[in-house]
């Protein structure tokens, strides 16, 4: 967990930074029809980057997509252009926040950023994931420090095997970005990431994972794994 002590070299990015522009998209090793990624773009008062709203099927159990997305360390995993997550601070499965950072090719420098994932489970057995953004929740580092981030997740149950994941999203990478690199990063990272979330919620050390409750019936953890 990270203390006020931050160091610089902490690596990592949020999935689905930026926009992305079309309407479907097919990323690397997504061959099959329920491999279809939907999304679109719009814009953003007072933005120059445009928002994403992307849509996709998780052939997992709605359980095992979760412990996935909770567990912070192992982003890097999943998320594109990743290399190490840290936690900040957790209330739990509910509550917690992290530090992350976009590692850039040179020249441009790497962003970094400081989210809270607040989780509520919905009436349907689904969960809604809002992120805050918490940018002056940490000193600042080398990296440049994006300054408006916001949006959400949620993932639904469609069967004990498979789950529906939607997110708006936006982040404002702040400074200069070469255009080459804009466009790159917007075809990029929203697709490889649902694709790496898709490949690790479906690898035995996760798909096998199931919800451990309290007595008034609140996540504490995953049957086959330690306490949150």
């Amino acid at each position: 967990m990270i203390g006020s002590g931050l160091s610089t070299n902490t690596l990592c990015r949020a999935a689905f930074t930026l926009g992305l522009i079309g309407t479907v998209a097919r990323g690397a090793n997504a061959s099959e029809p329920g491999d279809a990624i939907h999304f679109e773009t719009f814009d953003m008062p007072d933005s120059a980057v445009k928002a994403v709203r992307i849509e996709a099927v998780i052939e997992a159990p709605v359980s095992a997509v979760m412990a996935v997305f909770a567990d912070v360390q192992q982003y890097p995993q999943w998320v594109h252009n990743c290399s190490r997550a840290e936690l900040v601070s957790t209330k739990g499965f509910y509550d917690f926040t992290a530090y992350q950072i976009s590692d850039m090719p040179w020249p441009v420098t790497d962003r970094d950023m400081v989210l809270k994932f607040r989780t509520e489970e919905t009436a349907t057995g689904g969960f809604h994931v809002e992120l805050i953004n918490q940018s002056r929740a940490l000193p600042s580092t080398d990296n440049i420090r994006v300054s408006a981030a916001q949006g959400f997740y949620h993932f639904e149950p469609l069967s004990a095997s498979s789950t529906l994941l939607k997110s708006e999203q936006h982040f404002d990478p702040s400074g200069n970005i070469p255009v080459w690199l804009m466009n790159q990063l917007l075809k990029d990272i929203p697709v490889r990431s649902v694709i790496g979330m898709r490949k690790l919620a479906q690898a035995p050390g996760y798909r096998s994972r199931t919800f451990k409750r309290d007595a008034r019936g609140r996540i504490v953890g995953w049957t086959d794994s330690p306490p949150l």
